[in-house]
This record gives structure tokens, C-alpha cells and sequence, in this order.
């Protein structure tokens, strides 16, 4: 799947002021006729619609429009995309602020300037090592990097030189700067603690692998 601007109908409201974010993946509003109007994005599906409380089944719109590692969205993005104005005046998001954003936080760029593609397949259990080293052999300055997992959640990476059955879920990064992996690497291998969507924005053909079972099949994305 391709995901780059966005294709939605534009809302035209008029919002009284930017959306404000309420916890739990919402953000609500107030046009400047007094309606109250509320979005939803969470694991890159975006709902929106009216009402003071957010009930994503009465919802007037629902698209996927991000890769699901993206978890955050800004309230200048929503406006953006959404096609919302304040008290009658476009709202527009800085290069520079969206730079800002993305050094800590999983913000996907809603500008059209990049385009991201998302491919899922399912692969038998067998021929998981298999397809790994054939990768490798396509593509030899391919990089893997494994999750490092601290109370299941991404601490970091280390890299490594092959998959086995008993390896965690990893990264792979083709024709990478190799640089810029290293910076990440500490002495010992391991990475830093760095957000997976600060990696996938330096090397825009990755790819994640992971050992969690489906029936007899395993996720290739």
C-alpha cells in the first residue's frame, strides 16, 4: 500500500482554534458556529466527526492514511489534510516544525514530499531463514537490526548477521548509509534507545520481520 498525501474530500470546517489534543489518540473542536467536532487517529487510521465525545462508529469519515508504526499526528496536519481552517485562515506546518517533531516522536510527513509503500505477506515457517539469506545474497549491504525489547517495548537494535529460529523480530534496512546505522551502535553491538520511526525515516526501503505466529505462517512487511 502507498502512502504519501493523502486523497480526502475536504471537511471545510471552521474551526474556532486548533484542534486540542484530549489523551487517548483524540483531539476535539469547536467550529465557529459552536459545534463541537472530534478526530481520532490511532495506528494511522484517522476518524473524524460530530459531537462532544468521540464515537468512532458515528463517524463521517474513517481512512487508513499512515503505515501503522506512525502513532502521532499534529493538530496543524489534521487541519492540513483535513482541509480545516481557523477563524477563516489556512493553517500550514513549517518544514522546520515538522523536522522538530520527528527527531522525537513518530509523525509521518502528510506533505506528499515523500512516499512511503507497505507490503504484507505471510511466509511459511520454514522458509523464513531461507528468505533472509536469499535477500541477502539480491541485496549484500543489507543491514539487519533486531529488536531489542524492554517489558515489550523497543529499547533499541543490534545488529546481526543472520536470522535463527530463535531470533526476535528485526529490521532490515537496504543499501543504508552505513554511517549512519553505526552512530546508532554502541560499542558492544547494541543500539541506543532510538525511535523506530527515526531509523524508516533515513532508509526508505526497510522492511520488518517478525516470528509471531499465524497459524503456520509468519508476517513479512
Amino acid at each position: 500500500m502507498l502512502y504519501g498525501r493523502p486523497d480526502i474530500t475536504p471537511l471545510n470546517w471552521d474551526l474556532q482554534a486548533l484542534p486540542e489534543f484530549n489523551g487517548g489518540y483524540t483531539f476535539h473542536a469547536r467550529m465557529v458556529d459552536d459545534k463541537s467536532v472530534w478526530f481520532i487517529y490511532r495506528f494511522g487510521f484517522l476518524s473524524a466527526g460530530y459531537g462532544a465525545t468521540a464515537v468512532r462508529d458515528e463517524s463521517i469519515l474513517k481512512k487508513r492514511i499512515a503505515p501503522i508504526g506512525f502513532m502521532e499526528i499534529l493538530p496543524e496536519q489534521l487541519c492540513d489534510i483535513l482541509g480545516l481552517t481557523v477563524r477563516g485562515e489556512k493553517v500550514a506546518l513549517s518544514r522546520d516544525k515538522l523536522a522538530e517533531q520527528q527527531s522525537w516522536g513518530n509523525v509521518f510527513d502528510f506533505s506528499g514530499d515523500a512516499t512511503w509503500w507497505e507490503s504484507e505477506h505471510m511466509i511459511a515457517k520454514g522458509d523464513r531463514e531461507d528468505f533472509i539469506d536469499a535477500f541477502k545474497r539480491v541485496f549484500p549491504s543489507a543491514v539487519l537490526l533486531q529488536y531489542i525489547l524492554n517489558e515489550n517495548r523497543v529499547a533499541g537494535y543490534r545488529e546481526i548477521n543472520a536470522w535463527t529460529t530463535d531470533s526476535a523480530s528485526l529490521r532490515v534496512f537496504v543499501e543504508p548509509v552505513r554511517e549512519e546505522i553505526l552512530k546508532y551502535l554502541s560499542f558492544d553491538g547494541t543500539t541506543t534507545a532510538i525511535e523506530q520511526a527515526d531509523l524508516q525515516s533515513k532508509y526508505g526501503f526497510n522492511m520488518h520481520v517478525t516470528p509471531e505466529s499465524y497459524g503456520q505462517k509468519h508476517i513479512v512487511d
